[in-house]
Parts: structure tokens; sequence; C-alpha cells
């Protein structure tokens, strides 16, 4: 009985392999034709170009769909938010640092902001002893 039970998931597994590999073949094929060079010659790009403008108004409607649920996507827009964030503050920061730098030049060059910051590390240093 339980020979019986283990050949059944085998054969389930052989026929997923079987069409995984089909699909894999067929999605090589067709990537490889796609970028091949791009000629009405090749039956393929003219069954695909038929193809799409014998469907142009579903894959319009398919894709406006699919747009317009990404936009609706919370996740998707709080990514964006997060990556426009990530990417304003890598321009802050880059146009910053020089202005940084000028300024930290400015207070080391100042001996009375060097004297009150010697006070100031005394003073923090004085509290931290036990």
């Amino acid at each position: 009985m339980s020979g019986a039970t283990k050949v059944i998931p085998d054969a389930e597994i052989i026929q997923k392999q079987i069409q995984d590999a089909v699909f894999g073949s067929i999605h090589k094929m067709v990537e490889h034709q796609l970028t091949s060079i791009y000629d009405d010659r090749n039956p393929l790009i003219r069954c695909i170009k038929n193809a799409i403008e014998q469907n142009a108004d579903k894959i319009q409607t398919l894709m406006a769909d699919s747009i317009q649920s990404a936009l609706d996507s919370a996740v998707l827009n709080a990514q964006v938010k997060e990556e426009v964030n990530r990417r304003l503050a890598k321009i802050l920061i880059s146009k910053m640092e020089g202005e940084i730098e000028k300024r930290a030049n400015e207070l080391r060059a100042d001996s009375a902001f060097r004297a009150r910051l010697t006070i100031a590390i005394t003073d923090v240093v004085k509290g931290i002893k036990p």
C-alpha cells in the first residue's frame, strides 16, 4: 500500500519536472526569437505582432488594470515613498557634504569655539567619572 502511495507523488514530481522543462524550453525559444534580429521575416515575430494587434484592446485594458491596481496598492505606495525619500536624502547629503566640511573648518579655525568645546568636553568627562 505504501509503495502505491509513493508512486503517485513521484509521478507527480516527474510530471511537474517535465512540464517545467517544456515551459522552460518554450520560454528560452521565445526569448531567443525576441532577442534575435527583429525582422518581419522571422515567423515568430510576425505571429506575435499579429496576436498583439488582434488583442490590442484586451492588452491595453489588462495593462491599465494592472497599473491601476499597482497605484492603488498601499505596499507599492509605501515602497515608492521610501525610495523617493532615500534618493532625496542621498542627493541632499551629497549636496551638503561640501557645506558641512566648510562649516567644520570654520569652527576649527575659531579659537573661541575650540575653547568652549574643550570646556564642554571636560565637563562631560568630569560628569562621567564616579
